[in-house]
């Protein structure tokens, strides 16, 4: 492929199968599945007679759960055949989430979502980013941006039709058959096209296969990580950006909050996945032409901005254009946040540091999002979630620098 900086990358056709696969896998499981669970959160909480704040606890252990499995389960995707691997988390992903369909007591739900863990932070925070890393190398955020959008399409669309669906069939039926489409959706590529990086696209033969030594275990990281301030300055800094991406959920109730009618409040989840997906257009393109750093520093800008439209007392105006840019602002965890530590950890550098890194993404944004809650609960408003928000985003600009002083050899900015 073509990789000279500045110049539109051509990307080869086992690149585009590579896109292709990575676009239905994260568009199956982040687009029909995730962004559209809290679809169902009312019908089962009434099924279980119980409240949904209790059926959404369930997020919180699939992320602890997710916090601990990752790890494992990274490097049991590195040393065996990536396809069967994938596939097989893929699969358990798809059928816990159908089991939901059958729970009739809350323990059941609990013991699901905790299975779901398991394969929770490797599709929906590992696979995608690390599979185009190692593709497409400095060109990737073009890649990221097209595979990242489809989670933002497909859950735009499928909200709408699990929406008749569960009026129609009932959400029994509804979640049975989303599942089945999810894992019809994600398999195909993944079966047919998955190779972890290209040196080892070479299909394997049936005897490697057997002892799982096929070329593909050549990709696991030889990398051994140093546990340095740079390890743990990247950490916090992905940390501080994943908190970004959990406003969406608190805008309709911010809203609310400031006297605006119901249908407002929840048309600026539209605004917002209206921002996300034309974030994933441009800041991707913005990344592979003027450099990861100076594409977070604009997003880092763009989420500044949004907040304070948010806090002003400037009527639904202001709020809608702060719920647009807040949108705008989840470029970090699906583009920017690989693309940035990738800078600092180079080539199975990158492979062994972002799979560590990815263990904290799922259960730091059940957090972060438990915590503006309590927040907004103790206070009766969200301008002190928002006010903090504006604080930690320059605390990660004050971060970033000394995060890339870790690129030896080369100058951070």
């Amino acid at each position: 492929m073509n990789t000279a900086k500045g110049k539109r990358p051509f990307y080869s056709r086992q690149q585009i199968q590579i896109l292709f696969t990575c676009a239905m896998v994260f568009g199956a499981m982040a687009g029909m599945i995730v962004n559209c669970n809290g679809q169902f959160y009312r019908s089962i909480a009434d099924a279980l007679g119980v409240t949904v704040g209790q059926v959404t606890v369930s997020t919180a252990i699939m992320g602890v759960v997710s916090f601990f499995a990752t790890t494992f389960v990274v490097k049991l995707y590195s040393a065996k055949n990536p396809r069967l691997v994938a596939a097989a988390l893929i699969l358990t992903f798809c059928l816990a989430h159908m089991s939901t369909a059958f729970v009739t007591q809350l323990w059941q739900y609990y013991l699901i979502s905790a299975i779901r863990g398991v394969s929770y932070g490797f599709l929906i925070y590992y696979f995608n980013s690390s599979t185009i890393k190692s593709w497409f190398g400095d060109h990737a955020g073009v890649a990221l941006s097209i595979s990242a959008l489809m989670s933002g399409v497909i859950g735009i669309i499928f909200n709408l039709v699990i929406g008749v669906m569960i009026e129609r069939i009932g959400w029994r039926a509804s979640i049975a058959i989303t599942s089945v489409l999810a894992a019809a959706m994600a398999l195909p590529g993944v079966l047919l096209f998955l190779n972890r990086a290209p040196d080892t696209s070479a299909p394997p033969t049936r005897s490697e296969s057997a002892a799982s030594t096929n070329n593909a275990g050549k990709a696991a990281p030889a990398f051994k990580i140093t546990y340095d301030s740079t390890f743990f300055l990247g950490l916090i800094l992905c940390i501080l950006w994943i908190f970004s991406g959990v406003y969406n959920q608190h805008l309709k109730v911010h809203a609310l909050s400031k006297g605006c009618t119901q249908m407002f409040s929840a048309s600026l989840i539209s605004v917002a996945m209206a921002g996300n997906l034309t974030s994933k257009l441009v800041f991707g393109s913005l990344s592979d032409r003027i450099g990861p750093v100076k594409t977070a520093i604009s997003n880092a800008g763009v989420i500044i901005a949004a907040l304070f439209l948010l806090i002003l007392p400037g009527g639904n105006a202001s709020l809608a254009a702060g719920a647009f840019l807040i949108g705008a602002g989840n470029a970090f965890a699906t583009i920017i946040i690989p693309q940035v530590v990738s800078y600092v950890y180079q080539g199975d550098r990158f492979s062994a540091v972002y799979s560590k890194y990815s263990m904290f993404f799922a259960i730091t944004g059940n957090l972060w999002s438990s915590a503006m809650g309590s927040i907004y609960s103790a206070t009766g408003s969200y301008t002190p979630v928002f006010t903090a928000g504006i604080g930690l985003v320059l605390l990660s600009l004050l971060i970033l620098p000394l995060f890339l002083r870790g690129r030896k050899g080369i100058s951070a900015m």
